[in-house]
């Protein structure tokens, strides 16, 4: 594995380790705020379903806008797409600490879902446009996931002395990160486009995209839509369950994050070299991911439980560098394009799965886990399907 990253020209390494180091910063700020967000919802009296509901409106601005963001992204480069949305989810999360009221939360979501959006795409982007290699991919989608447990453990250590404590350090870390992003990265080295895009129109320049993709693609990205569905409804839903069916504190839930961090780490060190010569355990890391959140479903006592739902984050961890990879390997399309319609693939997933986890929650603590499984063993189908027919 680390063998193949000496490959890369050296002009190159440094800009990915610049981008590394910011992307690392950033992935822990932009979660801290999560272990405290039922505590500010409770203070304002909304429910459970306006916290999904709430997450969805996020995914689904992040959804609508990816590849505007991607035509953005080809004619003024990532690094400068990268930088406006540093700073511009650091002012939708000033307004998010100031909401009072319904409408205020909506616009603070939508803009967090815009600039996320940004972020998202002009990341990938930034690493596909310096090097294809699966190896850069991973190390990507591991300062994803152990950046988001640490943001919990951080954000819910902070949230002790109250829940502004934990928004006030995201944000300006925010407004950090953006002035890091634009003294250290390289504004112009991947500008590939000066064109106009065929239609502004963000759903119809995603038909005109998918039009053009081919049937397995359609497929794999299907899979994709079904993983986050499922990922992010289950993500969603265990604050909430935490909080409310153990009565766990929002350091107690910091905690087990960093658990989940030290597993995910160990699992992507040990595995990674394997998985990315060996894309097809896709559809085996979808699979235990299915059977983990079963088994969760069936361990009503909280230790069964936290070790369930352990394991099911050390399969969930991998699935993701395996889709980015097989992603990278279809050069159907350019890397912004392809960036583009992963994230709207991811996205959509983001935005419905919060949004049925809130609605099912009210029928049932519990409901979210089998539907949750349920749409992890959809997509481990799918990717079956995807490798067949891309023989």
């Amino acid at each position: 594995m680390f063998e193949q990253v000496k490959t890369i020209h050296t002009k190159y390494m440094k800009k990915i380790i610049y981008f590394y180091i910011i992307y690392s910063f950033f992935a822990v700020l932009v979660n801290m705020a999560h272990p405290v967000t039922p505590e500010f919802f409770n203070i304002l009296q909304f429910s459970s379903s306006i916290y999904g509901f709430s997450f969805a409106l996020m995914a689904f601005f992040n959804f609508i806008t990816s590849l505007l963001w991607a035509d953005l992204t080809q004619r003024y480069g990532s690094s400068k797409m990268l930088i406006l949305s540093f700073a511009g989810f650091g002012v939708a999360q000033f307004l998010f600490l100031i909401t009072t009221n319904l409408w205020m939360l909506m616009l603070a979501r939508s803009l967090a879902g815009i600039f996320m959006g940004g972020l998202m795409v002009a990341s990938l982007s930034y690493i596909l446009s310096i090097s294809h290699n699966v190896t850069y991919l991973s190390i990507y989608a591991l300062i994803q996931t152990v950046g988001s447990a640490i943001g919990y453990f951080v954000g819910g250590f902070f949230g002790r002395y109250g829940y502004q404590m934990t928004f006030y350090i995201q944000i300006g870390g925010s407004f950090v990160a953006a002035i890091l992003a634009y003294l250290l990265l390289d504004k112009h080295f991947d500008i590939t486009s000066k064109t106009k895009p065929v239609t502004y129109n963000p759903l119809k320049l995603l038909f005109v995209q998918l039009k053009s993709a081919s049937k397995p693609l359609k497929i794999f990205l299907l899979s994709v839509f079904f993983t986050c569905f499922g990922y992010f409804m289950h993500d969603n839903w265990l604050n909430y369950y935490f909080i409310h069916h153990y009565q766990f504190a929002s350091d107690s839930v910091g905690y087990y994050k960093l658990a989940i961090a030290a597993v995910s780490l160990a699992a992507n060190l040990i595995l990674i070299f394997f998985l990315s010569r060996y894309n097809r355990l896709l559809v085996v890391v979808l699979s235990g991911c299915g059977i983990m959140l079963s088994a969760a479903y069936f361990n009503a006592l909280l230790v069964p439980f936290l070790i369930s739902t352990l394991l099911y984050y050390m399969f969930s961890v991998l699935f993701l560098p395996l889709q980015q990879n097989q992603m990278r390997q279809n050069r159907q399309k350019s890397s912004s394009d392809q960036s583009g319609l992963f994230n709207s693939a991811r996205s959509l997933g983001m935005m419905i799965g919060p949004a049925f986890s809130g609605y099912l929650y009210q029928f049932g603590d519990q409901l979210t886990l089998l539907m949750a499984a349920a749409s992890f063993f959809l997509a481990a189908c799918l990717s079956a399907v995807y490798f067949y027919r891309s023989n």
